[in-house]
This record gives structure tokens, sequence and C-alpha cells, in this order.
């Protein structure tokens, strides 16, 4: 089969919504989008075979999710609403067009349900399989969700569990065969709804998703003005699944939660006077919100004892 009968077949599959905002999609040189109605947040990813997953513990359709999770997350942590998506995939000999077509079947679906419109995109091949996607959104004119605003004191709040996904690759990178104990990593899901009401609202004065580390992330909201923060390690809120699992692995949840990374809940900041309004919108949203810390002006993370803490999430050139 030729390479443009396969992304005939997978375009077919995929785009299974489109965007009123969308010129032209597939099938020509370039896609066209209309960005007349407000400023447009774009943002890319790149998933790289035995870097961010492996074939072994991972299908396709499962891996389809998980990408597609962490690009959306990125323009929720910056109050947009996703509306467009390319998508380059580097396909070894071991990915055969069934392979593809689940793929692209699954992303299809959560395309649909979440309104995004595949609009082009490449399809090759190559020694290592990897998804490439950039996506595109549509920002609340002259309001953004960005990662430097917070001010000493502003309380720090996170979104739903953390420790889940990092717990859940642990496991099955030691064999773990156990299917509910690996929902967080495979569950598609996003927060696009939080990061819109955050930014409407205007509640909060910083924000980022957090997909390299709780730590790490936190570290991205620091600045000049603004250098440090305190953490209450109680009140971290701990995903179920990984207590699970380190009861399964006789480990701690506590690196999973401060430095596992890809939770892709959002992390921000919110001033004294307008922390009232967390509990309403927690109720609201049905969504989780915790208070986990105060920003500083002590350079550094600690914890309430005193404790240095050190960011070591994900970070692939550590090492290099």
């Amino acid at each position: 089969m030729s390479e443009l009968q396969l992304i005939d077949d997978l375009v077919k599959l995929a785009r299974s919504y489109k965007d009123p905002k969308t010129l032209l999609g597939p099938g020509d040189d370039a896609a066209v989008i209309d960005l007349s109605f407000g400023p447009e947040c774009i943002t890319t990813d790149q998933y790289v075979e035995n870097q961010h997953f492996r074939h072994r513990w991972i299908r396709p359709s499962d891996l389809a999710a998980r990408c597609l999770s962490a690009t959306v997350s990125d323009l929720a942590a910056m109050g947009a609403t996703p509306r467009w998506l390319t998508l380059a995939i580097t396909l070894t000999s071991d990915q055969d067009r069934d392979w593809l077509m689940n793929f692209g079947q699954r992303l299809g679906q959560i395309l649909a349900l979440w309104n995004i419109d595949l609009i082009g995109g490449d399809l090759t091949r190559g020694e290592r399989c990897s998804i490439c996607m950039t996506m595109g959104g549509t920002a609340q004119k002259g309001r953004l969700l960005l990662r430097r605003g917070a001010q000493p004191d502003d309380g720090i709040w996170v979104s739903g569990n953390l420790g889940g996904s990092a717990a859940a690759v642990e496991y099955l990178e030691r064999g773990g065969k156990n299917q509910n104990l690996v929902v967080d990593f495979f569950s598609a899901k996003h927060r696009v709804l939080l990061g819109l009401a955050l930014n409407r609202s205007g509640v909060a004065s910083s924000c980022c998703d957090i997909s390299d580390g709780l730590l790490t992330d936190l570290t991205s909201l620091l600045h000049e003005d603004c250098p440090g923060a305190l953490l209450d390690l109680k009140r971290l809120p701990v995903s179920p699944i990984a207590t699970r699992v380190s009861q399964e692995l006789a480990c701690s949840t506590r690196p999973w939660v401060l430095n596992g990374g890809e939770d892709f809940e959002l992390l921000f900041t919110v001033p004294p006077r307008r922390e009232e309004a967390m509990g309403d919108l927690s109720e609201a949203l049905a969504i989780p919100l915790t208070r986990i810390g105060t920003m500083a002006e002590t350079p550094g993370i600690i914890n309430v004892e005193g404790r240095a803490l050190s960011p070591a999430g994900w970070d692939p050139f550590r090492d290099s």
C-alpha cells in the first residue's frame, strides 16, 4: 500500500470533526485556517519510542489517547480552547497498516468528542517510531494564562490527583499486568474547562500543566520577583492508583508525586484575596482543587519543615 493511500485511510478515520475556522484541510500542500476570531495559541509535542513509550506495553489506541492528552494539556494551561491538530508519524517496519488504523480510529473518536479538527500532517518510515503533534487553540482576547505572574503569598493550587501516571509506568516497566493499576496513564483526559474558567475569571496569577513533574513544573512559575515556594507535602493529593501501585511494588509514592510528571493536571497560583472562590469553582466543574503551598520571596522550593526540595522530573538531556 502506498503512502498516499495510508494517509487517505488514516484521515478518513481520524478526521471526525471539522472546525468552522478550517478553510482548507488535508489534501493540499498546506492547511488554511481563519485567525480572525482572536489570538491563536500553538503548541508542539513529540513522543519517541523507548523515550516516552514502549510498544511492548502500550497499544496504538492507547498511544493515540496519551499523545493527544499531553498536547491538549498545554493549551488548557494557557486558558485556550483547542481547535486544530497536525499530526506527523514516523513508523518502523514493526508498525503495519492495522497498527496505524487502530491509532487513527481511537484518535478520531477523541477528536470528535473534544471538537478538534485534524487539518494535516505527514507520514514516513524511520528507524524509531515517533509521534509529533502540533495543536492550535483560540484564546480569549486580551487575556492568557502565563507562567510568569505569581507574587509572594499567592496560594499554590493543583487540580486532581498526582503520581498515578508515573506509578503506572514503573508498574508496566516491572512487568505488571493488572490493567486497573495503569488507568491513570492510559486514560484520555484534559483540564481545558478549568483552564478556561481560570482565564475568564482572572482568578489565577500564573499557570502551567504538570507534564515534567510537580517540582520541575513549579520551578517554571518562579521568577525574579517571586523566586521561591513553600510546599506542604502532607496536602499533596496522591492518586489512589499510585497508592495501590506503591503497595504492590513495596515502595513510596513520594517520587511519583513530586517528580513523576505526565499527570496533565493544572498547577496554578491564586492571590490571597481570590482564594475564597476556589471552593465554588471546584464544585462547579466537579474537579478537586487543592491548595498545596505558598509562593515566597526566599529563593528555592522548601517544605514546611524548611527542607529544600530538589526538582528531579523529566529531562531527556540531564545525562547528556
